[in-house]
């Protein structure tokens, strides 16, 4: 059996078993508009295009605290109709250091938009850490694809993970050059991808509104992660 596995920023961990078996992508994440476009794009791309099956999302603070990035899974997942993608709580706090938040997306990650209260789609028992080491164990093999951006935010977590693994098992996508060759304006963003009339297109224009209206332009950081790794061509 041919394994293979990755991992990224809305950190992605896909595993693709031979080609009898459906890869398997878990997507950890920190509940910023980027992520809900990341998981956005991947659970469109199972459903349309026969990607990638999402299993999983795994969740640490970062945009906002770790009980909002709960929060913000479960708005994510019913805007999806993905209800049955299961949740695994993780990380509340850095190693070491405190991350301090900007809150780029809003207090809330996603606009400071008023929300009808959801049923709640209930985390599963195990922590995200224990959740990844079991799926890292079900389906073998890793293949990591991360933004060094990571490293800043969190430098003890991330050397733990590069010290851990070898360089045939990890791609990163540089922050910076995803900032100089993804940068669009945000008149495209708006008018463009904006325009495109689906309720996912609404919901992300929602979560994204405090982002671009204090922004010059637009950087799909996690998108352009999720782009790759569902297809890397």
């Amino acid at each position: 059996m041919d394994t293979k596995y990755s991992n990224s920023n809305a950190r992605f961990q896909s595993a693709s078993i031979c080609k009898t078996t459906k890869t398997k992508l878990l997507i950890d994440h920190d509940g910023g508009a980027d992520d809900a476009m990341a998981i956005f794009m991947s659970l469109l791309y199972e459903k349309y295009f026969d990607g990638p099956e999402v299993v999983a999302l795994t969740l640490t603070h970062g945009n906002v605290n770790e009980s909002q990035v709960y929060i913000n899974s479960q708005r994510i997942l019913d805007k999806a109709g993905r209800r049955d993608v299961k949740i695994y709580r993780g990380a509340t706090r850095a190693l070491v250091m405190p991350m301090p938040f900007d809150f780029y997306f809003g207090t809330d990650g996603l606009g400071d938009n008023e929300y009808v209260e959801l049923k709640e789609i209930r985390a599963q028992k195990e922590h995200a850490v224990f959740a990844l080491i079991e799926f890292s164990k079900k389906y073998n093999g890793n293949d990591s694809t991360k933004p060094e951006f990571n490293a800043y935010m969190d430098v003890e977590a991330y050397q733990i993970v590069v010290d851990n693994t070898t360089t045939d098992k990890v791609t990163v996508i540089p922050f910076s050059q995803i900032l100089t060759t993804l940068d669009f304006s945000n008149e495209w963003r708006k008018d463009v991808l904006g325009a495109i009339p689906t309720e996912i297109m609404e919901a992300l224009n929602s979560y994204e509104r405090i982002s671009i209206a204090s922004s010059d332009s637009w950087s799909n950081l996690d998108p352009a992660v999720a782009a790759i790794v569902l297809d890397e061509n």
